[in-house]
């Protein structure tokens, strides 16, 4: 496999602390925080692979307590990293501006409600009028609910990412699923992103996941300019291991070529993040 390209970014991960110093503040059951998932071992993974920016998305057992991100951020190089938060009305303005000084660039709104952590249409639309100012972007990690989320997301008019190749679906029903075509129908609009991460969790096969290659294929061909990736480590509820060199030769397979591979991984970052290209 060709290496990556010098400034290639993971633009979807979650980074934990030692457990004992910051635990869990937000039980939903699903995951415990594993004293293995330390920086140490995210940076290991990223000298493996080439990558050498990240986006670090807060995990959703520290609810909205963000010390750890805006810790492990301050002290990161300049330009190299980046963070996207989980934000509500208990999260007060001047810890917003601690977190946009840090480098964090986004919101994420998690719409899923094993996760417990679903927001109101109304409380959405207020944390969004909080960081407008901020110029951040949102995140949106949805299922079923898209066509409903979708409309208020519209209403909002902010850059919005779709985590995560859209809902999940029977993919054996292919590119015409109704819910993999809103989330095609969304992208081609200004203002849409994609992730083309997460493909071999939806796959019904292993590696090398032949199944889920047209649905990426597909999202690229919708708009090239506002594809990104990310490696979503540490798989926190995940069942199937799968090395991180398998879903980024995944992610490859969708991509026509080296001009494409720069875009997604370099290109489209820099410019939703803020980094330098």
């Amino acid at each position: 496999m060709l290496p990556l390209p010098n400034g290639a970014c993971d633009t979807h991960l979650h980074i934990f602390g030692d457990p004992a110093k910051y635990p869990a503040s937000h039980s939903h059951g699903l995951y415990l925080v594993q004293r293995a998932w330390t920086m140490d071992a995210l940076r290991k993974m990223h000298a493996e692979l080439g990558i050498t920016r990240y986006v670090a998305v807060q995990p959703t057992v520290y609810g909205r307590d963000h010390s750890f991100l805006i810790e492990t951020l301050s002290a990161e190089k300049p330009g190299t990293a980046r963070g996207v938060a989980i934000l509500d009305d208990t999260v007060d303005d001047k810890t917003i501006e601690k977190m946009h000084e840090a480098g964090v660039r986004g919101a994420r709104f998690n719409f899923q409600s094993r996760f417990g952590l679903v927001p109101s249409f109304e409380e959405f639309h207020r944390t969004v009028d909080r960081i407008r100012t901020y110029g951040w972007i949102i995140k949106i990690f949805v299922m079923e609910e898209l066509p409903d989320v979708e409309k208020e997301v519209r209403k909002a008019g902010m850059t919005t990412v779709i985590d995560h190749l859209g809902p999940k679906q029977d993919y054996a029903q292919g590119i015409k699923h109704p819910h993999f075509r809103l989330t095609l129908d969304l992208v081609k609009g200004e203002g849409w992103w994609a992730m083309l991460s997460n493909g071999h969790r939806r796959s019904a096969q292993g590696a090398p996941f032949d199944d889920i290659v047209p649905f990426g294929q597909a999202l690229y061909d919708a708009a090239p300019d506002r594809m990104i990736w990310g490696t979503d480590w540490p798989h926190v509820t995940e069942t199937r291991a799968t090395s991180e060199a398998d879903t980024l030769a995944l992610m490859r397979r969708y991509l026509p070529d080296d001009a494409a591979l720069k875009r997604v991984m370099i290109d489209n970052p820099a410019r939703l993040y803020g980094f330098q290209s």
